[in-house]
């Protein structure tokens, strides 16, 4: 088999040989696999749960089509994920608006090579929690950034949306638990 370089797509052959394919995958670590949200295999358990980064459980089930884009007759007869293997896999997965649900399996460390700094005033979780609560605590990631794109932290901070991203998860693990915020990834 010829190395793999750089990221990845992966939709394998579905059946007994995608275990290989997945195992490839996790080894590699960059990419996105399409498979069949089937998490009580094995499989799932080995190379999916033990080794992504994220999976997005795509809403409703996929249909393809015939490459002169004709849909198929039938749907994918299963509902489907998206794996992400890596943080920019991850980052994609999340800024992608796809309609789903997206669990996050590692938390990523975003490193930045600019170092920004914050203006003077509240913090990036102050900040999106006043976005939070405007919003009325339910929010999609894309809410946030239309009611912050002209706030004075994203100004002054070309990686605002990482930002946000960040602070929605820290937020997040503490909050949810609280019952405070509901978010919609």
């Amino acid at each position: 088999m010829l190395p793999w370089f750089g990221r990845v797509w992966l939709n394998p052959p579905y059946g007994r040989a995608m275990a290989g394919w997945l195992r490839r995958m996790a080894t590699h670590g960059r990419g996105t696999a399409l498979i069949f949200a089937r998490t009580d295999t094995e499989c799932f358990h080995d190379s999916v749960f033990g080794e992504a980064h994220a999976i997005l459980f795509l809403k409703g089930r996929l249909t393809f089509c015939y490459p002169d884009g004709r849909p198929a007759k039938y749907d994918g007869g299963a509902p489907s994920v998206l794996i992400a293997y890596g943080t920019e896999d991850t980052e994609r997965l999340l800024d992608s608006g796809i309609e789903g649900a997206i669990v996050g399996l590692k938390r990523p460390i975003l490193i930045h090579l600019a170092i920004t700094i914050d203006p003077p005033g509240q913090t990036w979780r102050e900040v999106v929690s006043d976005a939070l609560n405007s919003l009325g605590g339910r929010a999609s990631l894309r809410d946030l950034y239309g009611a912050l794109c002209d706030h004075p932290k994203a100004k002054a901070n070309q990686h605002w949306q990482a930002k946000i991203r960040q602070t929605v998860a820290k937020i997040g693990l503490s909050r949810i638990a609280e019952g405070q915020y509901e978010f919609a990834l």
